[in-house]
């Protein structure tokens, strides 16, 4: 009674998060969090708990214990959570916010530059470069940091000879980045992919995070950039470090073009990511109702669990996606069929109030009397709420 009593409390919020105790925990989380929010400010509810934090959101997690930051937010263009009260005590936190757009635009790296002393008041931990971490010694700019500093009469030749070096630089940059084909097929520029590939470029070129052209293309919805890739060779099944391949994290974003174009080309629809969650599965987590009709008429598994004996319909159920569950149903899922505590679809559904759900799993026959592992029914549920309470009773389920 003692334990799910505390399991519904975590479920609620209301409980706290444990510390990180390592970068590779740490980096797989906040990978898993800015896939779903690329902001980073409100992604543990949407990814069923952010690891050790449970539901606490990024700013407060407790990072005091991982000794390497380095990277960890690096090319996230849309970061900007507010990690500025993270206690940091890790010795390497090179280059964390580069590339981090949205974050150097909002926020002053003070142990950096506290030339601006409007901003940087008091004292802060040192950075040796512009873009290096602690977290702890950046301040957030109340009207944005793109603004000018220290007021300073620059001569009229000074003035011509930045904006030339601005404009060289810039022509520079251009040309570096459009020749990695991994940035052009991110950024869905097909002529330029067409381009590389013909130079040669390798189709099979991974990022740090196991990442194909292929892949990135897929995640950012680039149909056309796809089918070139694919023409090319690419390697359809390519996961990247946890276990993705195009087709999950096509299917996670729910774009169904491009998961129509890699199932036609063979891509595999039951590959599991590490946590065993097939496209179906994370389809149906996020209310994908199309890809998932999509998955399904291609023959997928519509039971295969994850590590934690959660099925398609489990998941859809927890997130109150009601249109997916009756797909799933439709397609012969099993509405009975329990994660590894015994926890049913109806059982689940039920603690999350989900009203809609309930009633559609009744009627397609699950059993309101099913106990889980702790010979606990949907009817003895912490907070069961009196409408579904009365939904279940009307159909002699409780």
């Amino acid at each position: 009674m003692f334990l799910r009593s505390l399991l519904v409390l975590a479920i609620l919020g209301l409980a706290h998060g444990d510390p990180f105790t390592s970068r590779d925990e740490l980096k797989t989380v906040v990978d898993n969090c800015l896939a779903v929010d690329p902001t980073g400010v409100s992604c543990c509810e949407l990814i069923e708990g952010c690891g050790p934090a449970g539901t606490t959101e990024m700013p407060g997690w407790d990072v005091i214990l991982v000794t390497d930051l380095s990277e960890l937010f690096k090319g996230e263009t849309a970061f900007n959570a507010d990690i500025t009260g993270w206690i940091v005590e890790a010795p390497n936190t090179t280059d964390m916010f580069y590339g981090a757009s949205a974050w150097l635009s909002q926020y002053m790296n003070c142990g950096y530059d506290a030339s601006d002393t409007t901003i940087c008041s008091g004292s802060f931990s040192g950075s040796e470069r512009p873009h290096d971490g602690p977290p702890n010694a950046w301040v957030k700019c109340p009207d944005g940091c793109a603004r000018p500093r220290a007021k300073k009469s620059l001569s009229a030749g000074a003035i011509v000879g930045i904006l030339v070096a601005c404009v060289f630089s810039f022509i520079f940059v251009v040309k570096l980045r459009f020749l990695d084909l991994l940035w052009a097929a991110e950024h869905g520029h097909q002529a330029v992919v067409k381009v590389l590939i013909a130079a040669g470029a390798d189709v099979k070129k991974t990022d740090n995070d196991g990442r194909t052209p292929l892949w990135v293309a897929a995640e950012h919805d680039h149909e056309a950039v796809v089918k070139v890739l694919i023409a090319a060779g690419a390697d359809k099944n390519k996961t990247n470090n946890v276990g993705r391949t195009p087709l999950w994290v096509a299917a996670c974003h729910g774009h169904q073009a491009v998961v129509k174009v890699l199932i036609a080309a063979g891509a595999d629809v039951k590959k599991t990511d590490n946590d065993g969650r097939t496209p179906l599965w994370v389809a149906a987590c996020y209310g994908h109702q199309a890809v998932v009709k999509v998955l399904i008429a291609a023959g997928t598994d519509k039971n295969k669990v994850d590590n934690v004996g959660r099925t398609p319909l489990w998941v859809a159920a927890e997130h109150g996606r009601e249109a997916v569950v009756k797909v799933l149903i439709a397609a012969g899922a099993d509405v009975n069929k329990a994660d590894n505590v015994g926890d049913s679809p109806l059982w689940v559904a039920v603690c999350h109030r989900h009203e809609a759900v309930v009633k559609v799993l009744i009627a397609a026959g699950a059993d309101g009397k099913k106990a889980d592992n702790d010979r606990f029914t949907p009817m003895l549920s912490l907070n069961l709420s009196r409408y579904i309470t009365l939904a279940l009773l009307q159909e002699g389920q409780l």
